[in-house]
Protein backbone atom coordinates (compact mmCIF):
# COMPACT_ATOMS: atom_id res chain seq x y z
CA UNK A 1 0.00 0.00 0.00
CA UNK A 2 1.59 3.75 -0.81
CA UNK A 3 0.30 6.64 1.46
CA UNK A 4 0.64 9.78 -0.29
CA UNK A 5 2.33 12.21 1.66
CA UNK A 6 2.15 15.60 2.76
CA UNK A 7 4.26 17.69 0.32
CA UNK A 8 4.40 17.05 -3.26
CA UNK A 9 6.67 14.17 -4.45
CA UNK A 10 6.49 12.27 -0.99
CA UNK A 11 5.18 9.18 -0.03
CA UNK A 12 5.00 6.31 2.19
CA UNK A 13 5.06 2.93 1.01
CA UNK A 14 4.02 -0.29 2.97
CA UNK A 15 4.49 -4.01 2.38
CA UNK A 16 4.49 -7.24 3.46
CA UNK A 17 8.31 -8.98 3.52
CA UNK A 18 7.63 -12.39 5.34
CA UNK A 19 4.42 -13.24 5.77
CA UNK A 20 5.18 -16.15 7.65
CA UNK A 21 6.57 -13.92 10.79
CA UNK A 22 4.41 -11.11 9.81
CA UNK A 23 7.78 -8.77 9.31
CA UNK A 24 6.67 -4.85 7.51
CA UNK A 25 8.70 -2.82 5.49
CA UNK A 26 8.18 0.92 5.55
CA UNK A 27 9.62 2.76 2.79
CA UNK A 28 10.00 7.09 2.59
CA UNK A 29 9.40 7.86 -1.07
CA UNK A 30 10.45 10.63 -2.97
CA UNK A 31 10.15 11.60 -6.65
CA UNK A 32 12.82 13.36 -8.80
CA UNK A 33 11.85 14.16 -12.49
CA UNK A 34 15.46 12.79 -13.11
CA UNK A 35 15.44 9.26 -11.27
CA UNK A 36 11.29 9.08 -10.70
CA UNK A 37 10.19 7.38 -7.76
CA UNK A 38 13.02 5.94 -5.31
CA UNK A 39 13.53 4.95 -1.59
CA UNK A 40 15.03 7.52 0.71
CA UNK A 41 14.88 5.27 3.67
CA UNK A 42 13.62 1.98 4.36
CA UNK A 43 12.73 0.16 7.59
CA UNK A 44 12.50 -3.26 8.24
CA UNK A 45 10.01 -3.94 11.23
CA UNK A 46 9.73 -7.10 12.86
CA UNK A 47 5.76 -8.76 13.13
CA UNK A 48 6.04 -9.21 16.72
CA UNK A 49 6.26 -5.81 16.97
CA UNK A 50 4.07 -4.51 14.95
CA UNK A 51 1.33 -4.51 17.54
CA UNK A 52 3.18 -1.97 20.11
CA UNK A 53 4.44 -0.04 17.19
CA UNK A 54 1.08 0.60 16.25
CA UNK A 55 -0.46 1.32 19.83
CA UNK A 56 2.72 4.08 19.86
CA UNK A 57 1.70 5.51 16.62
CA UNK A 58 -1.77 6.01 17.30
CA UNK A 59 -1.22 7.70 20.61
CA UNK A 60 1.39 9.92 18.80
CA UNK A 61 -1.28 10.91 16.57
CA UNK A 62 -3.35 12.07 19.21
CA UNK A 63 -1.22 14.70 20.22
CA UNK A 64 -0.22 15.91 16.81
CA UNK A 65 -2.21 18.94 16.08
CA UNK A 66 -4.27 19.49 13.38
CA UNK A 67 -4.60 21.92 10.26
CA UNK A 68 -7.84 22.35 8.84
CA UNK A 69 -6.64 22.82 5.86
CA UNK A 70 -4.66 19.64 5.16
CA UNK A 71 -7.54 17.49 3.59
CA UNK A 72 -7.86 20.25 1.35
CA UNK A 73 -4.52 21.28 0.18
CA UNK A 74 -4.02 16.84 -0.20
CA UNK A 75 -7.36 17.20 -2.97
CA UNK A 76 -5.94 20.02 -4.43
CA UNK A 77 -2.28 19.90 -4.47
CA UNK A 78 -0.53 20.14 -7.99
CA UNK A 79 0.83 16.88 -7.85
CA UNK A 80 -1.51 15.12 -10.60
CA UNK A 81 1.05 15.22 -13.22
CA UNK A 82 3.44 12.93 -11.37
CA UNK A 83 3.42 9.30 -11.56
CA UNK A 84 2.03 7.24 -8.95
CA UNK A 85 4.33 5.17 -7.40
CA UNK A 86 3.98 1.30 -7.84
CA UNK A 87 5.38 -1.53 -5.42
CA UNK A 88 8.03 -3.77 -7.88
CA UNK A 89 7.51 -6.95 -6.84
CA UNK A 90 10.96 -8.00 -8.34
CA UNK A 91 12.40 -5.53 -6.10
CA UNK A 92 11.30 -7.42 -2.31
CA UNK A 93 14.33 -8.45 -1.23
CA UNK A 94 14.62 -9.06 2.26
Amino acid sequence: MTIPGPECGTALRVHMVDQLDGDVRLEQLAFSPTLGWYVQKSFRIPGCMLGDLIRQLRKADCLVPRRPTLKRERQTRPDASLPFPRLNVSSQSA
